[in-house]
């Protein structure tokens, strides 16, 4: 039988050192980013009570991590961080009116099919939460801000694609459709297959308009020229109005100059029951899933007692690290800066040597030592070290070349004082 104290679950892992450091960076870039637009950070805790999600489109119970409390209460890993936030917001803020803008870091945790390739069981998730305002504006600055945080990071090629759910529920309304007709359509429409869509509307009480329209969202996909096109159609308030809103998030994409990395598609329906409005995803090279993705959701808040506008966007921090790994972005590398290595009766002057140097900025390492290592700085890749030899005698090291000084010189050549630390 397998030893399983030695691997890790299914869809879990271990980062290391270089992998590690580099994911850390991203969510500082990320969170610098959502700091600087006005977006202050919150923690929920890693578990809640499952009656937190359940019910909600889009979060499958079989899914959910669930176990009991002594009290024979059930409790579930967090499956996503949108909704602790909501439950928050509801109960816990203050809900004056006015906007108020969350932003969060954290794990989530759902029990994904890790055969499918690229699933994690758990995964980080750092995300942006716009509450109190209905406005296209609300609307854009998330998408704006998003993009802004995947710049940040380092990502220069992707794309983010731009929907709106209550465009297809407007014509939805319109010709009466039933739900399961309904669910059959939106896997069609989600699928882009547009023989089994033809196949649907035969049976379906719309107009030949309607249907030419349905047939276009399946595939169609573009900027401002597309709302236009579809403007010109005969649609009803609903319909038209989820237009107007796209054209007005575009426009001020457009004012941003973000154009770029963005395009419609009237074709991303998925969790129509969740979300209310503008829904977005964000694709980029190396990674077969979405890197971000989010929209409006102004029904959430009323299964915790309260009725709150919102719109919000989630990154994957594994995601996104692991598409700038693969298109090769430069980033900072974990090393020591400068090892100190001592004799015994050297140890206060190192003591004093490496605090010094961290208080500058610098990553210090510590080992006795008797005689210089050179073995070791050269497998660790360290580019100085500093020897305080038991004679007295101070050897650096500098990677080429080494030269002998005294305890006092160096400090004296480096301006070093105890004031310094």
């Amino acid at each position: 039988m397998r030893k399983l104290s030695i691997h890790t679950p299914e869809g879990v892992q271990d980062t290391l050192f270089e992998e590690c450091h580099h994911k850390r960076l991203v969510e500082s870039d990320v969170m610098n980013v959502f700091e600087g637009c006005g977006y202050f950070e919150v923690e929920t805790p890693s578990y809640e009570y499952y009656d937190v999600f359940d019910g909600l489109d889009g979060i499958e119970a079989e899914k959910c991590f669930r176990f009991f409390d002594r009290q024979g209460r059930i409790l579930t890993l967090r499956p996503d961080l949108t909704t602790p936030i909501s439950r928050i917001m509801a109960t816990k803020l203050e809900n004056d009116g006015f906007p108020m803008r969350i932003s969060y870091l954290g794990n989530a945790f759902r029990y994904e099919d890790v055969e499918k390739g690229g699933r994690q069981r758990e995964f980080t998730q750092s995300g942006i939460e716009l509450l109190n305002d209905p406005s296209s504006e609300a609307d854009a600055e998330i998408i704006i801000t998003t993009i802004k945080a995947l710049l940040a990071a380092g990502l220069e090629e992707f794309k983010i694609e731009i929907g709106q759910v209550m465009f297809f529920r407007g014509l939805m309304e319109e010709a009466k459709i039933e739900k399961n007709l309904m669910a059959q359509i939106v896997d069609c429409i989600n699928m882009k297959d547009g023989f089994g869509l033809n196949a649907l509307l035969e049976s379906i009480p719309l107009s030949a308009e309607k249907k030419e329209i349905l047939n276009q969202i399946t595939l169609a996909s573009g900027g401002a020229e597309l709302l236009d096109q579809l403007a010109e159609y005969p649609l009803n308030a609903t319909s038209r109005g989820a237009l107007s809103n796209l054209k007005e998030v575009y426009g001020i994409i457009e004012e941003y100059g973000f154009e770029k990395y963005v395009s419609i598609d009237l074709g991303m329906i998925q969790s129509l029951k969740y979300y209310t409005g503008i829904t977005f995803k964000g694709f980029t090279y190396g990674v077969g899933f979405p890197i971000c993705g989010g929209g409006r959701y102004d029904k959430l808040s009323k299964k915790f007692g309260a009725e709150i506008s919102a719109t919000g966007a989630a990154i994957s921090i594994s995601r996104l690290a692991s598409s700038l790994y693969y298109q090769k972005k430069d980033y900072e590398k974990v090393r020591e800066d400068v090892l100190i290595a001592y004799a015994e009766n050297k140890r206060k002057e190192a003591i004093f040597l490496a605090d010094t140097l961290r208080h500058d900025g610098y990553c210090v390492v510590m080992k006795k030592a008797d005689a210089p290592d050179r073995e070791y700085i050269a497998k660790r890749e360290i580019p100085s070290a500093i020897f305080l030899l038991e004679d007295g005698r101070v050897e650096l090291f500098d990677g080429t070349e080494s030269e002998f000084t005294t305890y006092e010189e160096l400090i004296k050549e480096e301006d070093i004082h105890p004031c310094d630390i």
